[in-house]
């Protein structure tokens, strides 16, 4: 959300811990060279950095609601090129053009936004403080750790000059980053009437460019047979469902060393998925249907050898991270774990599940994330419709 800042602790015994506030604020380094804080929105750093003259080269599509810290904490792959400057689009549901001539991605052009981040200082859950630059060992392995080995506290951003634009931010400046964009849509907060509510969700591969096709086939198959409980929309790539389009395409280059948590090898490779409504969360109905369909996804991608953007693609926190993440990530994720957060205290829960709690389902968490805003003091937002561009 807006004040998401990339993990979060949870008390253990005596400890308490208060609400973090926004940390939203800058500083120029030097021309290019942006530190911000890791609660200020993606979309509102990019916003103020080209006011500045500069460009933010690698942000999400969708909406304005990841924070840096939770992009970095997701991973970090940048949308596809807005419509006016791409080339051609690939023949509606003709997957091998879609590997030439689908939309390119921000991605496709920068690499992740670990490629944009040259520095990362982060709390650990012993409360100490850690600058990790780029070239770090540790520091790939922050990028898509889904907040496990810490608190993000700010990171320091590469920007790219606007052409012809002067720069407007002097080095030693600094401020908070305004808040330019609304926040995001409320079906991600709101608790679902009895009756149920719409809900998008997004099921995502991630898959070597020359496997691109078999993968396509198998997310086909998937929505096909989930097609009573997930109806896709928005999708401009891979097979066709009633028509149009299932899915979106991102091709992510190699700028620099792979995240080992978001992906098993340091090479490019395409992420390739679906964007669908689930209609009726919070019904016993829906919540079996969505659960069901999320565990087959994970099963058949997994099954091809394929890695998934595990932010999204488990909401049922069912998947096994020691078997999916295989022997040598999962000796080492451990290893970073017990050094930075020896008592299990940030972000308890979404990777080592507690096996005495219930079963995540949607409607659950959608009212811990309203929970957790209205600690903050933040309000509820209204409900807006969800973006075609995920």
């Amino acid at each position: 959300g807006r004040r998401g800042v990339g993990g979060g602790m949870r008390p253990r015994g005596r400890r308490a811990l208060g609400p973090t506030p926004a940390i939203d604020h800058y500083r120029v380094e030097a021309p290019g060279l942006l530190t911000v804080g890791s609660g200020a929105v993606l979309w509102d750093i990019r916003d103020f950095a080209a006011a500045g003259g500069w460009q933010l080269p690698v942000y999400n599509g969708g909406w304005a609601g990841p924070s840096l810290g939770g992009f970095v904490s997701a991973g970090g792959l940048g949308l596809r090129v807005p419509a006016h400057a791409r080339g051609q689009d690939a023949p509606p549901g003709d997957v091998a053009a879609a590997a030439t001539l689908s939309p390119v991605s921000l991605s496709e052009r920068h690499g992740g936004l670990w490629a944009q981040v040259a520095r990362l200082t982060v709390i650990d859950g012993l409360g100490k403080v850690h600058g990790i630059p780029a070239g770090d060992p540790d520091f790939p392995w922050m990028f898509a750790s889904m907040g496990q080995f810490g608190l993000i506290l700010e990171a320091t951003l590469r920007l790219l000059p606007l052409p012809g634009a002067t720069d407007g931010l002097p080095a030693g400046s600094t401020g908070r980053v305004p808040a330019s964009n609304p926040d995001h849509p409320g079906e991600t907060d709101l608790p679902a009437p009895a009756h149920g509510i719409d809900w998008v969700y997004w099921f995502t591969a991630l898959a070597p460019l020359a496997e691109e096709v078999a993968a396509w086939k198998v997310i086909g198959d998937w929505s096909a047979a989930h097609r009573r409980a997930l109806h896709p929309t928005g999708g401009w790539a891979g097979p066709l469902q009633d028509g149009e389009p299932i899915g979106f395409r991102y091709v992510v280059r190699r700028k620099a060393p792979t995240p080992p948590l978001l992906y098993p090898r340091d090479k490019d490779f395409v992420a390739v998925g679906v964007m669908a409504v689930c209609h009726g969360i919070g019904t016993d109905q829906a919540e079996v249907a969505l659960t069901e369909a999320e565990q087959d996804f994970v099963s058949r991608i997994v099954g091809g050898g394929w890695a998934l953007y595990c932010q999204a693609e488990n909401l049922t926190r069912s998947l096994d991270f020691r078997s999916y993440l295989g022997s040598d990530r999962w000796a080492k994720f451990r290893a970073l774990k017990t050094r930075f957060d020896p008592d299990e205290r940030v972000n308890a829960g979404e990777v080592l599940p507690d096996s005495r709690g219930a079963p995540m389902r949607a409607s659950r968490a959608r009212k811990l994330a309203a929970a957790i805003r209205r600690s903050l003091g933040l309000p509820l937002p209204t409900a807006a419709p969800p973006s075609s561009d995920p």
